[in-house]
């Protein structure tokens, strides 16, 4: 069940959205869709947000969200408190995620992706703005002006394609790419027990839209499994010396961590993929630099 409720003491019937300079007209008690709509509607810039150390489903909603943004004809910046991780390096328009700590700047509105407080982001500077709270965990709470929290949805991916077609907004290769990475990560791989027939027909029909799901579902599980290898291997030497190999190391400690080289190199070429190979070597030389190497 989805539901919209204005932000706590608020007790007046209708929100008015409040900008840099002077507030809009007020938006009257509706639905979650229409409400949103009309906060999309009547602004132009916009700021789109998820919790820190975002996952696929955050990552995915918040680009699919941007791009319906743009489609409006309106402007939108995305950040995060933390970078996106490698697994979604390359999602459609990934590089247009800023990472900061502080929001700068006016916008007449900032979405909330999957969070239940303001707290959950980690940004600073979010006080000031008009808040539009999207989520579909249990956990989700009512903190912002506006709250739409749907339990029933697969991912808060579901809900943005909700909000793009309400919008009429069409289904381009990018977004249904960034929407259908939101399911599959939200639902395990549709092997969780949030997946219900209509979680398969939006994956049927975002596949028909130009979202390929053998890349997809390749390139979030392989290189989940190459970040799991390269993060062990950075977690042990930065434990033994910030990333310095060093004379302190027992020769059993400098065993185990080329046997973790040797682990994530398995890892990459078992993708049987050149393109993935050669980005995994690239980063694990800047991330593990070997002295004396050009």
């Amino acid at each position: 069940m989805s539901s919209l409720r204005h932000k706590p003491g608020i007790h007046a019937p209708a929100v008015a959205l409040k900008t840099g300079s002077a507030p809009y007209a007020s938006i009257p008690a509706a639905p979650p869709l229409a409400a949103i709509l009309e906060v999309l509607r009547r602004g132009e810039r916009f700021l789109v947000c998820a919790h820190m150390r975002p996952d696929g489903d955050s990552v995915g909603s918040m680009l699919a969200l941007g791009m319906v943004i743009e489609k409006m004809g309106k402007a939108a910046d995305l950040v995060t408190a933390d970078r996106v991780p490698i697994q979604y390096w390359q999602m459609p328009g990934a590089d247009a995620i800023q990472t900061m700590p502080r929001i700068r700047g006016a916008y007449d509105a900032a979405f909330l992706l999957e969070c239940d407080s303001l707290e959950r982001t980690r940004l600073r500077g979010l006080e000031e703005l008009f808040v539009v709270n999207i989520d579909h965990h249990l956990t989700g709470r009512e903190f912002a002006h506006l709250n739409w929290i749907d339990h029933g949805a697969a991912s808060v991916g579901e809900m943005v394609y909700q909000l793009a077609r309400a919008a009429g907004v069409r289904l381009s290769p990018p977004m249904a790419q960034c929407l259908y990475t939101t399911i599959l990560t939200d639902t395990g791989g549709f092997c969780y027990g949030n997946v219900r027939a209509s979680t398969f027909a939006l994956a049927r029909e975002l596949v028909e839209a130009g979202a390929d799901p053998i890349a997809i579902g390749t390139r979030v599980r392989t290189d989940q499994k190459s970040f799991a290898a390269m993060q062990c291997i950075e977690d042990r030497r930065e434990g033994m010396g910030g990333g310095n190999a060093g004379t302190r190391r027992s020769a059993r400690r400098r065993r185990n961590d080329r046997r973790a080289d040797c682990g994530f190199l398995r890892k990459s070429v078992h993708a049987a993929n050149p393109v993935l190979l050669i980005e995994r070597c690239f980063l694990f030389r800047r991330r593990f630099p070997v002295q004396g190497a050009r």
